[in-house]
């Protein structure tokens, strides 16, 4: 990454953190190598020793290397904020679920990105670097003339996944900013409403701004278009949870004989609250689909988007829009258009 007039790396502090960690990594395998032979009980079993080289050496040199990766992404760059100006944008649900994977890799000195490997795997290879001189000492000794490389080679994978780990989950100056949002609950969700009747197109929405060769995104949610009423109106919902909806706005654009019209469901409320512009008081409306659930909740997501569709069409019909598509579509949908 180039330099920026948002985003300076610290030129001396990398080369000095980068130089500490290749040579943190390449040296303790080395002093594993000879300790591990040094102190491998044979004949008789020593606790401190064994503690304090097998379990001990593992966890000070995980520690260090996750504080040599810590300060790195600490001391990584200087960031001057600027104005940013959001825009929204569109991607389809493939397109939204591999841009974490792509904006972390591009800006993985700039946002926080941890991942439960992180923290699993360094305890299960210091359970490892703990049980290996037991298991020569108690099942195959055979193995002891190798033990500095059983240990040596683990204990320098270790050092340098939490050295990454250490890098790659904290946050710097520039993280709040460029760190990404959950797109993932977005995209579950997106998943969930594509299957309900009437759904004619479903894309995942975020705000991105840019500056320079710098991109952010903040605020996904999903954009639902009806067949049938594709360029009149949309159905907007937003989560925080995987599985589960937590707002939903239902839009008819303003037309010549009609004014806009929208129409909100939040998590609180659980009801849909209609708004006919320009009043701003709103009314509470039925829900058209016949249901045993009369109050669909967070998870009731497949329920909520087929009554929003509803909504929709039903409004439309009593504007007079009375098509044999609509009427087909309530019927597929089981809702009343009165």
């Amino acid at each position: 990454m180039s330099e920026s007039s948002i985003v300076v790396r610290k030129a001396n502090a990398s080369r000095v953190m980068y130089l500490a960690g290749v040579l943190f990594v390449t040296f303790v395998p080395v002093i594993g190598a000879a300790l591990s032979r040094m102190y491998l009980p044979t004949t008789e079993w020593d606790w401190i020793s064994y503690l304090a080289v097998f379990f001990g050496l593992p966890t000070l040199v995980s520690a260090v290397a996750y504080i040599i990766g810590w300060w790195s992404k600490k001391q990584f760059c200087e960031y001057n904020a600027p104005e940013w100006k959001f825009r929204p944008v569109q991607m389809t649900i493939s397109e939204a679920r591999k841009l974490p994977r792509t904006h972390n890799r591009k800006y993985r000195g700039l946002v926080a990105s941890s991942n439960y490997w992180m923290f699993f795997v360094p305890i299960l290879m210091i359970m490892y670097l703990l049980g290996l001189p037991v298991y020569i000492y108690t099942v195959d000794a055979s193995l002891g003339p190798f033990v500095d490389f059983l240990f040596a080679i683990p204990l320098g994978v270790l050092s340098l996944i939490s050295l990454l780990s250490g890098f790659l989950a904290t946050s710097n100056s520039a993280s709040e900013d460029f760190t990404l949002p959950l797109v993932r609950e977005a995209v579950k969700l997106a998943k969930k409403q594509e299957g309900v009747p009437g759904v004619r197109d479903v894309h995942i929405v975020m705000s991105k701004a840019e500056h320079d060769d710098f991109s952010i995104y903040e605020d996904p949610r999903v954009i639902v278009r009806i067949e049938g009423l594709e360029d009149e109106g949309y159905i907007e919902s937003w989560s925080e949870e995987i599985g589960a909806v937590w707002r939903m706005l239902c839009r008819l654009y303003e037309s010549d004989e009609h004014p806009q019209v929208v129409w909100w469901w939040v998590s609180h409320d659980r009801t849909f609250r209609k708004y006919l512009y320009p009043d701003e008081s709103g009314y509470y409306v039925s829900f058209p689909v016949r249901s045993m659930t009369s109050k669909p909740g967070v998870k009731d997501v497949k329920l909520l988007t087929t009554n929003a569709i509803a909504i929709l069409v039903r409004e439309k019909i009593h504007w007079g829009q009375d098509t044999e598509e609509l009427e087909g579509l309530m019927q597929e949908l089981n809702a009343a258009a009165d």
